[in-house]
């Protein structure tokens, strides 16, 4: 017989959320929203107050914010490229992955619970 341990340090039982599943998605749809309207601002602040090429020190030495447009996919990808459909396909494939991803979360959001996003 295995003796009970006084002390638990991490207890990693599944516990019953109080949730239903139309709550938990509504919760993670909120999440998103929330950053990308976060990130649709800061960008917008960034284009309207701080020069192109130029910058702005928030933490000296660690955290500065520079204005620089990027005309290309990730990290500029395909930025010289003249396929005149280029920005349709990065669009196409871009929902694409949006619908992918939707239908994966959707579809599994019952094994979803707070441990998914992070320990309580």
């Amino acid at each position: 017989m295995i003796p009970e341990r006084r002390f638990k340090v991490f207890d990693f039982t599944a516990r019953e959320l109080p949730q239903s599943d139309y709550s938990m998605r509504k919760y993670f749809f909120l999440i998103a929203v929330s950053v990308v309207v976060l990130d649709r601002l800061t960008k917008w602040a960034v284009a309207a107050y701080i020069p192109l090429h130029d910058g702005l020190t928030i933490i000296p030495g660690l955290f500065q914010i520079t204005h620089v447009e990027n005309r290309g996919a990730a990290f500029g990808l395909f930025a010289d490229s003249t396929f005149p459909w280029k920005i349709t396909a990065l669009v196409g494939f871009s929902l694409i992955a949006l619908i992918i991803v939707s239908v994966l979360l959707w579809k599994n959001s019952h094994i979803m619970n707070t441990t998914t996003i992070g320990f309580r």
